[in-house]
């Protein structure tokens, strides 16, 4: 009866990931995330989870991420994570083109608090108009 239940127990680890069809992605951040949570969020839903956080040979931290199959075209999206009061977080910017969306050498920015994602935010809309205004002012001098 023992070794049945055994191997009930081996055979559902086994099969657990094939079940969720998580994909794992690399969220890299400068210093080691407070993460009181293992789960990822979206909006208030969770989407996935964290499998685990290392630090590499060149000084970066990478937070790995599953995110599940019904969650995963979010991951087409140009987003970013971030930590609010101890979970990961997911933020949308909305679709890449297809020319921007290239999976396998993209790098995936976390940030250690909602306040330091807005500043980055804040300076990539900032940046964004600024490329407009040049734009418009080269325009208006031909």
């Amino acid at each position: 009866m023992k070794s049945k239940f055994l191997l009930l127990i081996c055979l559902m680890l086994f099969l657990m990931p094939l079940i969720l069809h998580a994909k794992v992605y690399k969220v890299f951040f400068d210093t080691k995330p407070q993460l009181s949570t293992k789960k990822v969020y979206f909006k208030g839903y969770e989407i996935g989870s964290v499998e685990r956080d290392y630090l590499t040979p060149d000084g970066d931290v990478i937070v790995e991420v599953n995110i599940y199959d019904n969650y995963d075209k979010l991951m087409q999206h140009n987003v970013v994570f971030y930590v609010k009061d101890g979970k990961l977080v997911l933020y949308d910017f909305g679709p890449m083109s297809s020319s921007q969306f290239n999976q396998s050498n993209r790098k995936l920015l976390g940030f250690h608090s909602e306040a330091k994602f807005y500043m980055y935010y804040l300076r990539r809309k900032f940046s964004s108009g600024l490329n407009e205004l040049e734009k418009k002012i080269k325009s208006i001098r031909k």
